[in-house]
């Protein structure tokens, strides 16, 4: 019979190696440590991500706000002339749908549309 060529039967039971003591409660403490660590350098990267898109989300609003120019609608220089003018070709049909819209709108009551609402009154 062939013999194995390796034979470990004169190695023995105890072990090989050796490791300073307290070795694996510092490695412990320093894997810990290092979690905790990048788990801080995550959290401070995500922050540091979302205040780049809050401000950048903050800019673009700015540039649309500003950067629109308002529309203005001029006001007609002889008052309600033009809108009484306009009233005035309208069908009697048209003109009492008017009356009748315009007289129950609670958005068009107020001193700032007294000058309509008397018109409005005029034809009524």
């Amino acid at each position: 019979m062939m013999k194995p060529a390796d034979d470990f039967s004169s190695v023995g039971k105890r072990m090989p190696y050796r490791v300073p003591p307290g070795f694996f409660e510092r490695l412990e403490l320093q894997v810990r440590a290092e979690a905790a660590r990048r788990r801080t350098m995550r959290l401070a990267r995500r922050r540091i991500a979302w205040g780049g898109l809050t401000v950048a989300a903050v800019v673009a609003a700015l540039c649309f706000l500003v950067g629109r120019p308002a529309v203005r609608v001029p006001a007609p220089a002889d008052g309600l002339a033009d809108i009484e003018q306009a009233f005035a070709r309208l069908s009697a049909e048209d003109q009492a749908f008017v009356i009748e819209m315009y007289s129950d709108d609670v958005f068009l009551q107020g001193e700032d549309y007294a000058a309509l609402n008397s018109l409005i009154l005029k034809y009524k």
